[in-house]
């Protein structure tokens, strides 16, 4: 009588180009990101980390458990020249650990090229995850022509020669299916999860007429026009996040003489305690991918209040999770009305709860992602 033995599939999970374990640690954010796939690697899939870090990656071995480290500058010394040349190298560096594989993924799209190479050199299975793409909408997110234009190559190839897209959005589904003439049924829209369980509503006082946003200080979340809205509101806001624009903004809200106070960085398993603290998130952001600190916030209980973008729309629901409006002064005025209405933003704040657990479960996504890796291993 034969035995069948099953063994675990290996996943090779592609960091984006550039980042690695310390970069997600110094943004406060890799227990975020852990969440995911600590809970994958439980189930039928053996899990590997190939990151653009250094040895200092692998100190992070005891908290990622049985995930395996491969950082890609262990063993080369990494300085301006070898950070883009490391595109070439990369496939003679990983050969011995891709034996062993059965699909590469990608993080991001921004991790693309490396993992294209590597599929096709070693004939692997390819899932690109576009968590955002970077060439819809490049104006707002600041990006330049150059950059553009490498940006535009590096999806082509990753789509073009992936057996699977996932996506977080319809609107990004769309827009690649549009742009880079991909069949519909290659790409499938799995959306950025959270925990629900963690990321729950606990009995905090209440921080009155004072407004919550979690920000990476740049150009494209538009923060000159939240403190100004704040100051004309008569709201007072407090700012999770660090970057570029702090100096500006704190002078800003000093020459305006709006209560604004920035927080900087905040680990993330730390948030839904503070996020409780308040009555209500609001946003200005220009455009977003499918913003999980949104998520977050609604998880939460947290009605969200802001101006419409791209990646957010399709999350709030007018009147019911939030409100969002084109014109600011629209939302100034819904501002200085709903502030003081507690019992409307608690309601507000329990339907964005029952949406966010309907919609971003971790678990019920894994389940999804777990079926697309069998799907792609059977393919011929």
């Amino acid at each position: 009588m034969q035995s069948h033995i099953s063994y675990k599939k290996n996943i090779f999970v592609f960091f984006s180009f550039g980042v690695s374990l310390n970069v997600w640690d110094k943004k406060k954010i890799l227990d975020r990101e852990l969440d995911h796939y600590k809970k994958l690697q439980k189930s039928d899939f053996n899990l590997n980390f190939v990151t653009y870090g250094d040895k200092s990656d692998l100190l992070y071995q005891k908290k990622l458990k049985k995930i395996k480290i491969i950082p890609i500058f262990k063993k080369i010394k990494k300085n301006f020249i070898t950070k883009y040349l490391i595109i070439f190298f990369a496939p003679y560096i990983l050969k011995s650990e891709l034996k062993n594989c059965d699909i590469i993924k990608t993080h991001q799209v921004s991790g693309g090229l490396v993992a294209v190479i590597c599929a096709i050199l070693f004939k692997k299975k390819l899932i690109i995850r576009a968590g955002w793409e970077p060439t819809k909408n490049s104006k707002k997110w600041g990006i330049g022509f150059f950059k553009y234009i490498l940006l535009i190559i590096n999806s082509f190839i990753s789509y073009k020669f992936s057996d699977k897209i996932i996506t977080t959005s319809i609107e990004i589904k769309k827009f690649i299916k549009k742009t880079y003439s991909i069949k519909n049924e290659k790409i499938i829209v799995i959306p950025n999860s959270l925990d629900v369980d963690k990321f729950k509503r606990f009995n905090k006082k209440k921080e009155k007429n004072r407004a919550i946003n979690i920000s990476r200080l740049e150009k494209q979340k538009n923060l000159f026009q939240l403190l100004k809205i704040c100051k004309l509101a008569n709201l007072n806001l407090d700012i999770i996040g660090e970057g570029s624009q702090l100096n500006e903004l704190k002078r800003y809200a000093r020459e305006i003489r709006v209560d604004v106070r920035f927080l900087g960085q905040i680990n993330n398993d730390k948030l839904p305690k503070i996020l409780s603290k308040y009555i209500f998130y609001i946003s200005t952001s220009k455009i977003e991918g499918s913003p999980k600190t949104i998520i977050e916030a609604m998880s939460v209980e947290l009605p969200i209040f802001g101006l419409k973008a791209d990646g957010l729309n399709s999350l709030i629901r007018n009147h019911k999770s939030g409100y969002l409006v084109s014109d600011r002064n629209r939302l100034i005025t819904k501002l200085k009305k709903i502030k003081k209405d507690y019992a409307v933003l608690r309601k507000m704040g329990k339907n964005a709860r029952v949406y966010a657990y309907n919609n971003f479960s971790l678990q019920k996504n894994i389940i999804i992602e777990k079926k697309i890796f069998k799907d792609v291993l059977n393919e011929k």
